[in-house]
């Protein structure tokens, strides 16, 4: 009997030790962070288009404020600022581009006032 078990478990060794690599190669840090902050009631409504060309819509709010993931081609968002002071918009990403104009080099962020809604595209860096 030992001698079957020595043949069972020889290929699944050799499964695993093929497998490993290739998370190694894996990014450690998603494609793309979204993140929102304020006081009081606000939302942004992202609308995901994935690589393969599905499109899910992500919420954010005070209580589920960042979405973060590596599959995605582009995000158009909406954001409503119900909140009593600003709503602030930050963008993590290494390979898109920020979608904010005047943000500081270095930094993807940007502040809503009391009221404000509109829509931002975050896209592949060209």
């Amino acid at each position: 009997m030992g001698h079957d078990m020595k043949f069972g478990i020889l290929p699944i060794i050799a499964a695993l030790a093929i497998s490993g690599p290739a998370y190694a190669e894996a990014p450690s840090a998603p494609a793309v962070t979204i993140k929102g902050s304020g006081a009081g009631k606000w939302e942004v409504l992202c609308h995901v288009t994935s690589n393969g060309g599905d499109e899910t819509v992500r919420a954010l709010e005070p209580s589920r404020d960042t979405f973060a993931t590596n599959n995605i081609r582009r995000a158009t968002c909406n954001y409503k600022n119900g909140s009593t002071g600003l709503l602030t918009i930050t963008v993590i990403s290494s390979t898109f581009t920020c979608p904010f104009k005047g943000a500081a080099e270095g930094e993807c962020v940007t502040q809503y006032n009391k009221g404000a809604f509109g829509s931002f595209e975050v896209r592949r860096g060209r």
